[in-house]
């Protein structure tokens, strides 16, 4: 499912559009229903950070109505994405323009289910299929991969997720910069 906000602008316009070109291009690619293509992949867009006292952050998705849940591998689906935002602050153009965040999106995902008819262990094909969409949104600057939980979900809680990148499971970001104005369509 494709987890998406109403009449987004800033930083969520764009990634809702790096959002859209991720769901619409993987999720038959990374379904193993023919019936409903939608359900075996979720897509989210910017989380947030749930505070946890005194232990620390949780990351949270919206959903809808109001709610969020916890992000973190989610072995009912094939495939997980959502976007961090680095914590630090959004610089701009000289013209106060544009904006940049640093930031990354995140892949949760079961390399067994969305490529079952590969043998080997498909973390690369997995990387390159995320990569080539991402790359359609020209405000989004790829700087390169990132993996291991604690580097990926850094800041956040990790302390009870035992296995990393374990296949046939394999977690990884594509990190860079996001580029972004804050106009308001009327």
């Amino acid at each position: 499912m494709n987890y998406t906000i109403e009449k987004p602008i800033g930083i969520d316009k764009e990634v809702q559009y790096t959002q859209g070109l991720l769901f619409d291009n993987l999720k038959s690619k990374w379904s193993t229903s023919s019936i409903n293509p939608d359900s075996t992949l979720n897509v989210f867009g910017r989380i947030r950070k749930n505070p946890i006292i005194p232990t620390g952050f949780y990351p949270e998705a919206y959903i809808g109505n109001g709610e969020y849940r916890d992000l973190y591998l989610d072995d009912t689906v094939n495939a997980t994405i959502c976007f961090i935002e680095n914590d630090k602050d959004h610089s701009t153009d000289e013209f106060n323009e544009y904006y940049f965040a640093e930031g990354k999106f995140v892949i949760m995902m079961n390399l067994k289910k969305c490529y079952p008819n590969i043998d080997h262990r498909a973390d690369s094909e997995a990387q390159a299929d995320v990569i080539a969409q991402i790359k359609k949104n020209k405000m989004f600057t790829i700087e390169g991969v990132q993996k291991e939980i604690k580097n990926i979900f850094k800041g956040f809680i990790t302390d009870k997720i035992i296995l990393d990148d374990m296949h046939p499971f394999h977690i990884f970001a594509i990190t860079g910069t996001m580029k972004y104005n804050i106009k308001i369509n009327c």
